[in-house]
């Protein structure tokens, strides 16, 4: 399963933004209007949801948890608009995680069994 989070208040407004197959935006009204659509048209898992940010890396850490819970079987998390700390690079690479970087943040990859 792969997963998008995205912690730009406008990652909703951009033109075809990728949601994956389950997401987790950060509140705003363009990612209210574009997590409302995949809602209404059955296109997403149900777990899929909007959160409200706290800040840098803590953040990234709670999130990925929080998909890590909701989505089990996830084998692709792409956090969008965020930066990787040093600490946290490690502590993915510890789990077995591939890293790679996007234009505006980072994939995470695990083989799933």
């Amino acid at each position: 399963m792969h997963v998008v989070v995205a912690f730009s208040p406008d990652y909703g407004s951009t033109s075809a933004p990728e949601l994956g197959d389950a997401f987790w935006l950060v509140e705003s009204p363009a990612n209210r209007a574009v997590a409302q659509q995949r809602w209404q048209a059955k296109s997403t898992d149900p777990n899929s949801a909007i959160f409200q940010a706290g800040a840098g890396s803590a953040d990234i850490e709670g999130m990925f948890e929080t998909v890590d819970v909701h989505h089990p079987n996830w084998s692709r998390i792409d956090f969008m608009d965020a930066s990787l700390t040093g600490a946290l690079e490690r502590q993915f690479l510890s789990e077995g995680f591939q890293i790679s970087d996007l234009p505006s943040g980072f994939t995470l990859i695990r083989n799933v069994r």
